[in-house]
């Protein structure tokens, strides 16, 4: 039995923040999210726990930081009704609202399988579609490509007529999954962080015979005027330099470090700003 499943929406009320640091995203500075700490020590100062600061040795532990532990759902508002639906497997809607483009303001991504596992006739796996609504209850529209050179669009939640807006790369570092979209608007342009996922060097699947460097996972970029007509950046974000053709523990998919994925986008006082997550040497 085919199993077909829908994506339900909350609207945020608040902000929050966090501790930076500085690096390089667009040609912009980005700040890369660490933790509340200032400074960390022994296998903290790998994992950046922002519970455990520098101390004596024989000092009381840190009460842990409030920010992590409290409770949020207070903060959020549910949306009634299913925004999208009838898919095979797609999470992850980000939302861009543009209050200037009506009758359609609400701008929307998300990735995964349209109608069958890996999305074919498409390259790679995951594959990241586009969406738009007069507001975030719906009703939604789905972007089913370019036609004449005019972009069309299906309200009917029929998912067979959806078309990726980034599909598989060609290169080793992104050429099998793209998803998890964050994105933002600024200056007139669309600003995109993604994961990326490619068969590393040796061009060979994880688990398949010969395969002797997994995958290798990263966060690309990527820029839009439209939203729908992206241009990825040459080179990953971030990717860590052992992972190109490193060989990961026997048994084990993932690299002991870096493996980065999930960016969360955002841009303030003139710097981009990125929440993204890891694996660390030691965890």
């Amino acid at each position: 039995m085919l199993a077909l499943y829908c994506l339900r929406g909350w609207m945020h009320l608040r902000k929050e923040y966090a501790v930076f640091r500085k690096a390089s995203l667009f040609g912009l500075t980005v700040f890369l999210f660490l933790s509340n700490a200032t400074k960390a020590v022994g296998a903290d100062e790998v994992s950046g726990n922002p519970d455990k600061l520098a101390r004596p040795p024989d000092a009381t532990p840190a009460a842990p930081s409030p920010w992590r532990h409290a409770n949020r759902t207070s903060d959020w508002e549910t949306v009634e009704g299913d925004l999208l639906c009838n898919f095979l497997n797609m999470y992850n809607l980000t939302i861009v609202f543009r209050p200037q483009e009506e009758p359609y303001p609400v701008k929307g991504w998300f990735f995964g399988w349209a109608t069958e596992t890996c999305n074919p006739p498409y390259r790679g796996c995951d594959a990241i579609f586009a969406a738009r609504a007069p507001r975030v209850e719906g009703p939604w529209q789905v972007y089913s490509g370019n036609q004449g050179g005019k972009a069309t669009w299906d309200a009917s939640m029929t998912p067979g007529l959806w078309a990726p807006v980034i599909e598989g790369g060609t290169q080793f570092f992104n050429n099998w999954h793209n998803g998890d979209p964050s994105v933002i608007y600024l200056n007139g342009r669309y600003y995109m962080a993604y994961s990326a996922t490619g068969h590393n060097l040796d061009g060979i699947p994880y688990g398949q015979p010969g395969d002797k460097d997994s995958d290798l996972s990263c966060i690309m970029g990527a820029v839009s005027t439209d939203g729908l007509d992206w241009e990825p950046t040459a080179k990953p974000l971030l990717i860590e330099p052992s992972n190109i053709g490193g060989t990961p523990p026997p048994g084990n998919y993932n690299h002991v470090k870096g493996n980065y994925h999930r960016p969360s986008l955002m841009h303030e006082n003139g710097v981009f700003k990125m929440w993204f997550d890891s694996l660390l040497s030691g965890l």
